[in-house]
Order: structure tokens, then C-alpha cells, then sequence
């Protein structure tokens, strides 16, 4: 899988028609007004021929889609322009688990393996009308017209690239009616429509044994990464945080053309409300089950980067959290064994637009999976240096004041129970993060504010806040590098 795989939810007719008066109740209280996104992470995508797992003692059904494929870097593109950044389409099936609730981030429901296949790209139009069929073991069960979705293809990618950079390889379902197909195992699945390669996959019991843990030399303890000249490299950063490049090289950390990037790309979980005292702060009772999210690659960024206010809103929080990376594949992993699973910690800022809150699958992008909302790093710490990642202080300072501190011993859901609940219906994978949550302590922050995060004995976390008219000029900069001679690299430094 190249790149993250957005889906939309509630943008057929069929799917408003029916939970329109539950909608109109508490805790929804109005009817979506923006497009309710989710993602289906690595764990679930799979090829066509493939082999969907069906985990025992579940209903689960199918849920036949098309992907829109990007092709280039799409950045708050028009409806009228969309067009020209998609690369291509394929079938898809959104497996799933029946929801009974939006409230909340579907993740148990969704995030299962092998519950997203898609099928081989078709360069074609999008036509006006789509018509998709599934077949099971060679019958039609199912017909659903595209003519009834609430937002086109070129209206999705518009409204998904205001908040959040797709890049090439990124993917769009389009969402699903509310009518879906059960499935079992020992069954053929077939998707079909008008232009398209056919989308097969056979569905099979899933076993309940454990993977055989696999390390991933990607996942760099005690290392960062970081671009230099144009050039990206994996180095030891320093408690003075100077680096020495592989070259031998020395470079200062407040040189120009230094820039950090995350330690680590893999599936980033998130946790809300996993602090007592952050619950009360935002007057929610303690959740009695993990509260668990996903974050978007687009929004990560490195040590010492900026992070966007958006124009015209009120109130952005910054979250300092532990991030828990993961060494090796973990699957039906017990409490007793979870902590052999992980590889070491790193810290991040989990920012938040409480402006763009909504009550569907909450907390939803737009909150917390805007660029660069993620700021994340510099290094993964072993956790052999970590005698207690249960007792760690976490603080977060605004231009030197101190704001927030709590402490990992007051988690309400600790890290060897967060991977053996996720392990359970989902495999993480070597280089996947979990991000513990964040006590009280919330204020907001503006342009021109400098917010560390810091973890004891994992690091400190700069980042500086910037308006969208400072970040238009930033992009428009990385678009448009000034001419360099490599013998005269200081003329590149302005």
C-alpha cells in the first residue's frame, strides 16, 4: 500500500433516509453537515485474489465501493479542478463490521484485517451514472446506483484536500449504501462494473493464532531522520541536538537547511480521553473502553516544524503525549506479553480544532488530521532506557510558560492493555504508534506561539505556530526552490 486510503461515510441518500431521526437525537443532534471521512488503515488493504479473514462469531458485510486513485499532490483544489488530480479509479469493498453507532470512530468495526480489498486502477472517466454489482459464488446479490451518492468524486476530493495534502497513491472510497451484503466464510465475492478490472476475493475463517513476530529494521531506535540539502538521512541526534551527518559532517540544529521528519511512518492510533482529568477538563465521563482514532500521514511533521492555525477559528489545543512504537508484528497479543512487542518511545503534539468538531465519528479529521497538526519525535528512545513508561512526566510549555503537566501513571487504559485490545482484531505491524492520550491542561495557541512538548526521558518536541497565509508562502517556496549551485549552497539559505 503506497499511500492512505480515506473513506467517506453517510454519503448515500439510502444511509441518511434511514438513521434521519436518530440523527436528529442526542448525541448527534443535527444531521452531518460536512463529509464524515474514516480511514482504513495498512492492516486492511488487500489485492484483488486475495483472501478476506472472517473473524469468529462476528456478522460482517460487504460493502462494495470505488476508489478514487490521486495522481499528483492535491492542496485545496476546486470541484471544477479535481478532475485533473485523480490518476485513476478501482473497485473496492469497504468490509465491515454492522455499525450501530457514528458517534465514535468505527475501529473495531473497520480497521480488521483484510477489510479493505481493492482492485487493479482503470485509467477512465468517471461516468455520470455507475452502476455496482456484487456477485456471491456467481449470483447477483446486489446493484447500487452512484447517481444517489450526496457527493461526487470531484466534490469529495475538493472538501478532503481543504484540510488534508492527498498525495499520489492516496485513495477515496466513495462510500456505500446502507443496504450491505453478509458474507461467510467459504464464499466467492465478486464487484463488478462498466470498465472496470472485476474485484474477487474469497472469504475465509480467521485464525486465531498468533503471527510470528517479525522485526523491521525501518523502525530506528534511538535514531532520527532528517533532510538535509535535499537529501534525507538517518542520524544520531545529540542531547545538544547537533547532528553528524554519515559524511562525517557536523551540522547545527538551527541550521536552515536542516529539517526534521517523523521518526517513523506506520499506522499512528491515537487515544482520546485516556486521562481522567482531561475528561472532566472537557466535562465527559471516564470512557469505560479505549476511545481510539487514527491519524492521517499528511498530518505528521517533524521536530522543530511548523504547525497551521487555520483562519478564522477560536480555540486550537496542543496534546502532549507518549507515543508507544511497535518492533515486531503483533496479533492476539495478552497483556501479560504486549510489552515484548514494543520497540521503543517517541513523543508527539496532538493538536486539535475544536472549531470543526462534529459529532459523527468523533473526533473527526477535520479536528485532528490536518496538515502538520501532528508534530512528531525527534527520535525513538529504547525502551531499555525507559525503566517505567508508566511513571513519566508530560508537560507542554507556550513561549517558556509552563501550561500543561500530567503524569503516564494516571492513563486510564495502560500501554499493555492498548495493544492487546488492538492485537485482538487487527495486526500492528512493526513501525505502527500508539499515542497514549494527554492530561488536562489545555489552552489555546496562535501564530507566533513557540510550543514544546516534552515526555521525561524521551525528549523534547519543538514547534512553532504559523497562520495559513504564513504556510501559503511556505508551500509556495518548496514548490518553487530558489536556483542552487552546489558550489554556492549558502544562496539557498534565504
Amino acid at each position: 500500500m503506497k499511500g492512505t486510503v480515506f473513506a467517506v461515510a453517510l454519503n448515500h441518500q439510502s444511509q441518511i433516509d434511514f438513521w434521519h431521526d436518530a440523527f436528529e437525537q442526542a448525541p448527534y443532534k443535527n444531521l452531518p453537515k460536512t463529509p464524515v471521512w474514516f480511514i482504513k488503515p495498512r492492516n486492511t488493504v488487500i489485492q484483488s485474489g486475495e483472501v478476506i479473514p472472517y473473524p469468529a462469531g462476528e456478522e460482517v458485510l460487504s460493502g462494495a465501493t470505488v476508489a478514487i486513485v490521486i495522481g499528483k499532490n492535491a492542496r485545496k483544489v476546486s470541484v471544477n479542478d479535481a478532475s485533473d488530480y485523480i490518476a485513476g479509479y478501482a473497485l473496492a469493498n469497504e468490509v465491515s463490521l454492522p455499525e450501530t453507532s457514528f458517534y465514535r470512530p468505527a475501529i473495531n468495526a473497520k480497521c480488521r484485517d483484510g477489510f479493505c480489498p481493492i482492485g487493479e486502477i482503470a485509467d477512465i472517466s468517471f461516468p455520470e451514472t455507475l452502476e455496482i454489482v456484487t456477485e456471491i459464488n456467481g449470483q447477483e446479490v446486489d446493484r447500487w446506483s452512484t447517481k444517489d451518492l450526496l457527493r461526487s468524486v470531484n466534490q469529495l476530493v475538493a472538501a478532503l484536500s481543504d484540510f488534508a495534502t492527498l498525495k499520489p497513491g492516496d485513495m477515496i472510497l466513495i462510500g456505500t449504501p446502507q443496504q450491505r451484503i453478509a458474507i461467510h466464510p467459504g464464499d466467492n465475492i465478486q464487484i463488478k462494473a462498466a470498465g472496470f478490472p472485476t474485484l474477487t476475493n474469497n472469504v475465509i475463517a480467521q485464525s486465531t493464532q498468533k503471527h510470528a513476530p517479525k522485526d523491521d529494521p525501518s523502525v530506528l531506535i534511538g535514531q532520527a531522520k532528517i533532510r538535509y540539502q535535499g537529501t534525507e538521512y538517518t542520524v544520531t541526534v545529540e542531547e545538544n541536538d547537533a547532528i553528524t551527518l554519515p559524511t562525517g559532517q557536523q551540522i547545527a540544529a538551527d541550521d536552515p537547511q536542516l529539517e526534521f521528519l517523523p521518526p517513523v511512518r506506520g499506522t499512528l492510533f491515537a487515544l482520546g480521553l485516556n486521562y481522567a482529568d482531561h475528561a472532566a477538563e472537557l466535562a465527559f465521563n471516564s470512557p469505560v473502553e479505549p476511545l481510539i482514532f487514527i491519524k492521517a500521514d499528511n498530518s505528521l511533521t517533524g521536530h522543530r516544524q511548523v504547525s497551521v492555525r487555520p483562519d478564522n477559528i477560536e480555540y486550537m489545543h496542543y496534546e502532549s503525549e507518549l507515543v508507544v512504537v511497535i518492533g515486531k508484528t503483533a496479533r492476539n497479543v495478552s497483556q501479560a506479553d504486549a510489552m515484548d512487542y514494543v520497540a521503543g518511545y517517541t513523543l508527539c503534539n496532538d493538536y486539535a480544532i475544536r472549531d470543526y468538531l462534529e459529532n459523527y465519528y468523533r473526533p473527526n479529521l477535520r479536528v485532528k488530521s490536518r496538515d502538520t497538526l501532528t508534530p512528531i519525535g525527534p527520535v525513538i528512545i529504547d525502551k531499555k532506557y525507559i525503566n517505567d513508561p508508566h511513571n513519566l512526566v508530560l508537560s507542554t510549555y507556550v513561549n517558556g510558560e509552563l501550561r500543561q503537566r500530567g503524569t503516564t501513571a494516571d492513563l486510564i487504559f495502560n500501554i499493555p492493555f492498548l495493544i492487546a485490545y488492538l492485537s485482538e482484531f487487527m495486526t500492528l505491524q512493526p513501525g505502527d504508534m500508539i499515542a497514549t492520550g494527554t492530561p488536562k491542561g489545555l489552552s489555546d495557541v496562535v501564530p507566533g506561539d513557540e510550543v514544546i512538548v516534552e515526555v521525561e526521558g524521551v525528549g523534547r518536541l519543538f514547534n512553532h505556530i504559523i497562520s495559513e497565509d504564513d504556510y501559503r508562502q511556505v508551500i509556495a517556496r518548496q514548490d518553487n526552490p530558489p536556483a542552487c549551485d552546489n558550489t554556492e549552497r549558502s544562496a539557498c539559505n534565504d
